[in-house]
């Protein structure tokens, strides 16, 4: 049985059970990675080194090879010592994310790589770089990761499916294009559907519904919609059969699977689905989100761990409802995230493991940056004109005129900075 941990810091390298077979200089060369327990199995780890390899060790199964394993070892039941992908080492990649059957990685020019159960056939195949025809001529930015299915969004800000929903379905998507309306922020994959954000705060989704994942006026699979949210989402996030969304309220609401009476997501509701999006009973304000897919108590399931404002953390899975935890009596969970990355920090005392950006707020966060950093310098600019006018002006004949002009001045760098926002300056009056 597996527990679960939500510090951001989580822990030495040393403590993760596949690392405990590592040398010294394996142990040093490890900049990042990923674990995953694939179909509910054992845990495994992608990981890459600063030497530009990626390595597998752990499940790698024979109906998914999730590891993207070549040779001999292609579709070998599991592997307990690191054995090098091949077709990802030198790659230079930045990115990797893992569903059930079907992986995905983004390299540092942007480039896809996918594997496992992605041929139209079911044919397994070791990862191999996509060659853009229609779509993604100027790379990807970002990969998500279903149970069969990968989604990717492409720098010309348009969404493609590859895989299927289903396990026997017919219907294969071969970088089928998803319809959204407005710049895509995020992307997330449930087991068998998808969540997109928009910057104005609309979230659209793809695939299955039988949960109510889509909510309840969604029957049709291979149609894009729009989630009916009636409020600004901040964030988006899917469980194996659910999806959630994060308000500017630090509100969180959810819809789709709800097995457990008072279980699931702590809804007051002791029903088997949330057809309309529910508000999450959380005693705070969220301001972050971790989802994860993993073993707890004998079954493969999904598990919450929320953050608030004042510092507080809770968790809850299927069949628990929320509770609070502390650095004290947290516990932990030996995979990562949804699409999260682990960075290791090579310290004089010891190899620590540190979350890493998920592969799509770091995106999101990063652009916000870079608008915050632009609107800054436009005021910069602006002060130091304002005060080269002024010191043109002997200081004995500066008159009101000269102060009220200057201050109009700065008003309207103000306003025209403000005009210019997006969802960042919307308010949430649901």
């Amino acid at each position: 049985m597996l527990d679960l941990m939500c510090s951001r810091e989580t822990g030495r390298l040393n403590e993760w059970p596949l690392f405990q077979t590592l040398t010294g200089r394996e142990f040093e060369a490890i900049q990042f990675f990923v674990a995953f327990q694939a179909q509910g199995g054992d845990l495994s780890i992608l990981y890459r080194t600063v030497h530009d390899d990626v390595f597998g060790i752990g499940a790698n199964g024979y109906e998914a090879n999730i590891l993207g394993l070549t040779g001999s070892l292609f579709r070998t039941d599991r592997v307990d010592t690191p054995e090098l992908v091949i077709d990802l080492s030198q790659k230079d990649i930045k990115t990797i994310s893992v569903g059930d059957f079907i992986g995905a990685a983004l390299d540092e020019n942007h480039q896809l790589y996918l594997w496992g159960n992605v041929a139209e056939e079911g044919e397994l195949l070791p990862p191999y770089r996509f060659k853009a025809k229609n779509c993604g001529k100027q790379g990807f930015a970002e990969i998500t990761c279903g149970s069969r299915f990968v989604a990717a969004l492409c720098r010309e800000n348009k969404v493609y499916a590859w895989g299927c929903l289903h396990a026997g379905t017919l219907y294969y998507m071969k970088a089928l294009k998803m319809a959204v309306h407005g710049p895509v922020l995020k992307i997330a994959a449930g087991k068998s559907h998808l969540a997109i954000l928009v910057d104005n705060g609309d979230v659209y989704t793809f695939g299955s519904n039988e949960s109510y994942q889509r909510g309840e006026d969604t029957t049709e699979e291979k149609i894009v919609s729009k989630l009916p949210t009636h409020r600004i989402v901040k964030d988006v996030f899917c469980g194996l059969n659910s999806t959630l969304c994060l308000t500017s309220k630090g509100e969180l609401w959810m819809v789709g699977g709800n097995p457990e009476s008072l279980g699931y997501l702590s809804l007051e509701k002791p029903v088997l689905h949330i057809k309309q999006l529910e508000k999450v009973t959380l005693p705070g304000k969220v301001i972050d989100l971790s989802i994860y897919w993993a073993v707890v108590d004998g079954k493969y399931q999904t598990v919450f761990v929320a953050r608030d404002s004042a510092g507080r953390s809770y968790r809850w899975n299927d069949s628990k409802c929320y509770t609070e935890i502390s650095e004290k009596t947290e516990t932990r969970i030996f995979c990562s995230p949804r699409d999260v990355m682990y960075s290791v920090l090579n310290s004089p005392e010891a190899l620590t493991v540190f979350r890493s950006c998920g592969c799509h707020k770091s995106k999101y966060v990063e652009k916000k940056f870079d608008e915050i950093n632009r609107k800054i310098a436009s005021i910069t600019e602006v002060i130091a004109e304002i005060q080269l006018d002024l010191q043109l002006v002997p200081s004995g004949q500066k008159s009101p005129e000269d102060v009220e002009n200057a201050c109009r001045r700065v008003q309207e760098t103000l306003l025209n900075l403000k005009s210019r926002s997006s969802v960042s300056t919307q308010t949430d009056d649901c």
